[in-house]
């Protein structure tokens, strides 16, 4: 989706850095090279736009897993102890069923 169109646009922005830089070596440029290489600074900062754009969605995905690795704890958490209770609750349910019976039972 967004993120391989991204990681597409700034492999191709480095392609044509790559080809900008290689052409400052050369010595008889024609007119299209000298326009790649004009167009240097322009490829530098998209390079870096496009950088500083996949490190904060790089941040943003990070923290979106760090809350959702939180919230599964807290549910986790939420799920342990209602098994907890629902255990105490059946040990209460238990002894009372068992009092019960004894009281009943002297007559036996």
């Amino acid at each position: 989706g967004a993120v391989e169109a991204l990681q597409r646009k700034h492999r191709g922005a480095l392609k044509k850095l790559r080809q900008a830089t290689e052409l400052q070596s050369v010595e008889q440029l024609n007119e299209a090279q000298r326009a790649k290489l004009a167009a240097l600074p322009s490829l530098q900062a998209e390079v870096e736009a496009l950088a500083a754009e996949a490190a904060r969605r790089s941040d943003e995905a990070r923290a979106e897993a760090e809350e959702a690795a939180r919230r599964e704890e807290e549910a986790r958490a939420r799920w342990e102890e209602s098994e907890r209770r629902t255990a105490e609750a059946a040990e209460v349910a238990k002894a009372l069923s068992v009092e019960r019976f004894a009281y009943v039972a002297p007559e036996w």
